[in-house]
């Protein structure tokens, strides 16, 4: 599909695997340059030449571990050199511990504000003027554990495309996500949107979709999830859609 992002580009961070080189990928597929950080160089290239080869896009990789500040300007600094502009940051690196409260460690709280929070934060501080000078641009914070879902393995697609909506009959955007994990029982269906609800119980990092669906909601959007822990039919859905 076309999302008109054709000669824009991109920062990615955490792009060298998982959803950020999926990020990336999907990105240069619509015509998009793209810098990727993450910590681990020869990874990080790898990935790099892989994006390229399959999307025939300008790649860039730049090593650089995000909880440093340091790093942080220097990722911004040089992607910004190599693309000429920023048009997009896309915040993906790193993960933090998942747990109510009184299960996490002070090593987990630290752990996950220094690289889920701060690194976000130190890329947007450095960010932030491009985009500002050159009259704009877009940032996306990506945080969600659906991976978690997936305990003993499984799919996890990812599914953008422009469609109208079933209730609405409006133009918009449709995104799904779907996994082949354990899925969610019927209590836990029944709560997801819930305040304060955590889908996982102790040692979980979900809080439902209650803010979600409020965000969403207030753009005259619609969020829905399907979801079965039947072992024959197991797996979950996401379905979000943006009017455009």
């Amino acid at each position: 599909m076309d999302l008109m992002l054709h000669g824009k580009t991109a920062l990615v961070t955490g792009g060298s695997e998982g959803i950020g080189k999926g990020v990336a990928i999907a990105l240069a597929k619509e015509g998009v340059d793209v810098a990727i950080c993450a910590r681990r160089k020869d990874v990080l290239e790898a990935a790099a030449k892989d994006v390229a080869r399959a999307t025939n896009r300008k790649i860039v990789p730049i090593a650089a571990d995000l909880r440093k500040d340091a790093d942080a300007k220097a990722f911004v600094e040089k992607a910004h050199a190599e693309l000429g502009r920023v048009d997009i940051l896309v915040n993906n690196a790193g993960s933090a511990a998942g747990g109510v409260i009184e299960h996490l460690t002070e090593d987990d709280w630290e752990k996950g504000l220094q690289l889920k929070f701060m690194g976000y934060v130190r890329c947007l501080r450095y960010v932030l003027p491009i985009m500002v000078k050159q009259g704009g641009g877009r940032v996306v914070n990506l945080i969600g554990n659906a991976l978690d879902a997936m305990p003993s393995g499984g799919k996890l697609r990812l599914r953008v495309r422009r469609t109208t909506d079933w209730v609405t009959h409006r133009q918009g955007l449709r995104i799904t996500v779907a996994d082949t994990g354990d899925g969610m029982n019927a209590e836990t269906r029944s709560r997801l949107f819930e305040p304060f609800f955590v889908t996982k119980k102790p040692i979980g990092t979900g809080m439902g979709l209650w803010i979600c669906a409020d965000i969403v909601s207030k753009y005259d959007g619609r969020i829905s999830v399907r979801s079965s822990d039947a072992r024959e039919h197991n797996g979950s859905v996401l379905s979000l859609f943006l009017p455009l």
